[in-house]
């Protein structure tokens, strides 16, 4: 019996230093000591999957705080999901792809030790200090979430805003001729002197266009007329896993997509990035209305202070109701990969890199994580638009879809034809009818448990 307990002692005590789970490829890893891991001579791997302008400053500043060596490295979503496994111990990765890398088994149940705190609180590190935590809003928690447990730390939420000109809704109709920043359709069209367009001729180059931009604009305008609670889906039927490309909620959508392009200058607003959007709307001298997420700017644009937000209320909706927004999965995330090789090491970093001074740095060097502070100063456009989304970003039930396995897939295809839509190769009904057999072919391809990954991707498993 002393035998056998040495020799298991033997066996973990080694494994307890380095910091690895017993079995990588189990779902629930073992939850960490608490104090604070020893740096071993193994790098910890750390795939991101985005742009980092500097990641020396990165490196830098994770060295400041542990001696723990790292190895980073930059990716794509194509190069990721072209991956035969997730060769890294942490991986940081827009929030969308969550379903896609929890079907692969590439990421695992966040440990309890670096869950995030639901409320703001205090706690005792390992030296007895007594330090903040930090609360994550709502939305961060529930995009974290996949098929009822939290597989992730968010880094960031990203929420597209209506951004406009100075000189768009200057005067109010209200007596008081205060600014006016919150208009419906119908009054918006009429003031920007475009109309909806079922079949527009549009001339723009197509290796200029951004897709996760183009698609996320269009969606974030599906948002804002749809009468359905996004809680339950608004893309798919839940019981059929049919698209609703065809509702005429969609149809519309497309069409105003279509009518903004129409605004002098306008097609690079539309199929361009969230900063090349922004800049376009936000400096214009004339009236102008663009559709970006303020997380995912350049530094440079993020400073900005020009222009305004508005707000667009779906028709006939009485002034300052409530307007849905979308989720467009953009934002960051940081999970603990499968192939973890250092646990302990691994939720050091998750726990680093969530946290607020993390992310004042990170802020500036990856699009996709938000600072808690102003990062173009408390004057920007962006901070202001990011401060507006506030009480949208404390509702639990928030549009953030797809994001279940295929999501890359549905994005790609509804890319393509709103791509042949905007540049009159197809009208809105043709365009949207071609993109809905698309769904409809990824689904089958999916397999039967599509309509379960759906289900988890909002939420609603029991």
């Amino acid at each position: 019996m002393r035998y056998q307990l040495l020799t298991t002692l033997s066996l973990w005590i080694p494994m307890v230093l380095l910091g690895c789970t017993p079995s990588p490829s189990s779902s629930e890893p073992a939850d960490v000591l608490q104090a604070a891991p020893t740096a071993s001579t193994v790098p910890l791997r750390v795939w991101v999957i985005g742009s980092i302008s500097e990641p020396q400053i990165l490196m830098r500043q994770w060295l400041a705080n542990s001696e723990q060596p790292l190895e980073l490295r930059s990716l794509t979503a194509a190069e990721l999901l072209g991956e035969s496994q997730c060769g890294c111990d942490v991986v940081v990765y827009p929030a969308r792809l969550v379903g896609e890398l929890n079907q692969r088994e590439w990421i695992v149940k966040l440990p309890a030790a670096a869950m995030p705190s639901s409320t703001a609180a205090q706690s005792d590190d390992s030296t007895g200090n007594t330090t903040a935590v930090e609360a994550q809003p709502a939305a961060w928690r529930m995009q974290a979430e996949y098929a009822a447990q939290t597989m992730a730390v968010s880094l960031g939420c990203s929420v597209p805003v209506f951004v406009a000109s100075a000189s768009l809704g200057n005067e109010s109709d209200s007596e008081d001729s205060r600014p006016n920043t919150e208009m419906d359709w119908p009054s918006l069209l009429a003031e920007l002197n475009i109309s909806r367009q079922a079949s527009p001729q549009l001339q723009f180059d197509i290796a200029e266009v951004d897709a996760e931009a183009l698609v996320d604009r269009y969606l974030a305008i599906v948002a804002s007329v749809a009468q359905r609670d996004p809680g339950y889906g608004l893309l798919f039927d839940l019981q059929t896993m049919q698209p609703r490309l065809h509702q005429p909620e969609f149809l519309e959508a497309a069409e105003l997509l279509a009518a903004l392009a129409s605004q002098v200058g306008g097609q690079a607003a539309a199929v361009g990035s969230h900063s090349v959007a922004w800049k376009w709307a936000s400096e214009n001298p004339a009236p102008a209305l663009a559709i970006a997420s303020p997380s995912l700017l350049d530094t440079s644009i993020a400073g900005g202070t020009s222009g305004k937000i508005l707000r667009i209320r779906a028709q006939g909706a009485a002034p300052s109701s409530k307007t849905s927004h979308w989720n467009t999965g953009g934002g960051l995330m940081a999970s603990l990969s499968s192939n973890c090789r250092q646990t302990n090491q691994a939720v050091s970093f998750l726990k680093w890199v969530a946290s607020a001074d993390t992310r004042a740095v990170l802020a500036k060097l990856i699009p996709g994580v938000e600072s808690a502070t102003p990062v173009g100063g408390a004057d920007s456009l962006s901070w202001k638009a990011r401060q507006s989304l506030g009480e949208f970003l404390s509702r639990i039930t928030i549009s953030q879809e797809p994001r279940m396995p295929g999501a890359s897939r549905y994005r790609k295809a509804l890319t393509d034809e709103l791509t042949w839509f905007l540049s009159g190769q197809k009208n809105s009904s043709q365009a949207l009818a071609d993109a809905e057999k698309s769904w409809n072919e990824i689904t089958t391809s999916l397999g039967k448990n599509q309509r379960r990954s759906y289900e988890e991707s909002l939420g609603l498993t029991l």
